[in-house]
C-alpha cells in the first residue's frame, strides 16, 4: 500500500523587505510545484505541496526585488521535472535550473535540458534510520554513471544531507570531480554548535573550493 503523502501548510504572503537587495540579486534555490492538472505529482512521495508555479514564483521575485532565480526539482514531482523544465522554457533570461535524473537518462537528454538552463543535478544522501528521509529522489550512487556528463556540460552536483554524515561521505565527492553544492546548509543543527566533525567538514570543504 503506497504510503500517505501528508499535505503541507501554505506558504506566508510575501512582503517587501526593508533593506532592499543589491541589483542583479539571485535566489539560489526555489522549488515551482503544479499545477496539479497539467504536472502531477509523483504517486511515491513524501509531502503534498500546495501548487506552487511559476507565476507565484516570478510574483514573489518582483516583490522582493530579485532579479533572477535558481529551480532546483522538488522531491514532490519525482523524477519528473516536467514543471521546472518548463518554468525554465518560459523564462531563459531569468532562471536556471537544477534536475533530478538517475542513471538512466541519456546524454543526449542532458544535453537538451543543458540548453534550457539546467546547470547541475541534484542527490539525496538525507537519511534518517538508515534509510533515505524522502521518497522521490536519487541517491548518491547514481552520480557515478553520469559525473563524465556533467563535468563536460559544466555541471555541479546538488546534494542533499545532514551535515553529521558529510564527513564520510567528501571522498566520495572528491573522485567524482564535480563542483559540489549543500542543499540547504547542510541542515545543520544550530543547537550542537559549530565544532561538530559535520560542520567542520563543511567549512574544510568550502575552503578548499570543492563545495559551497
Amino acid at each position: 500500500m503506497m504510503p500517505t503523502a501528508p499535505p503541507c501548510l501554505p506558504p506566508r504572503e510575501v512582503t517587501r523587505p526593508k533593506v532592499p537587495p543589491p541589483p542583479d540579486a539571485c535566489d539560489t534555490h526555489a522549488h515551482v510545484f503544479g499545477p496539479a492538472e497539467l504536472f502531477p505529482y509523483a504517486g511515491d512521495r513524501s509531502y503534498t505541496p500546495p501548487d506552487a508555479p511559476l507565476e507565484k514564483y516570478l510574483g514573489m521575485l518582483d516583490q522582493i526585488g530579485f532579479a533572477r532565480g535558481v529551480l532546483v526539482q522538488g522531491s514532490a514531482h519525482g523524477h519528473d521535472n516536467s514543471a521546472m523544465l518548463d518554468a525554465l522554457k518560459q523564462q531563459p533570461d531569468r532562471l536556471r535550473g537544477v534536475a533530478v535524473a538517475d542513471s538512466g537518462v541519456s546524454p543526449a537528454e542532458l544535453h537538451d535540458w543543458n540548453a534550457l538552463g539546467v546547470r547541475g543535478l541534484r542527490f539525496n544522501h538525507f537519511y534518517r534510520d538508515g534509510q533515505l528521509h524522502y521518497r522521490g529522489g536519487v541517491p548518491l550512487s547514481a552520480a557515478k554513471m553520469l559525473a563524465s556528463v556533467m563535468a563536460d556540460l559544466g555541471w555541479h552536483l546538488q546534494l542533499w544531507i545532514d551535515v553529521k554524515d558529510l564527513p564520510d561521505i567528501i571522498p566520495t565527492l572528491k573522485s567524482l570531480g564535480l563542483p559540489v553544492v549543500i542543499d540547504h546548509m547542510g541542515r545543520t543543527d544550530a543547537r550542537a554548535g559549530t565544532q561538530t566533525a559535520g560542520f567542520q567538514s563543511l567549512l574544510r570543504a568550502v575552503g578548499e573550493g570543492g563545495a559551497g
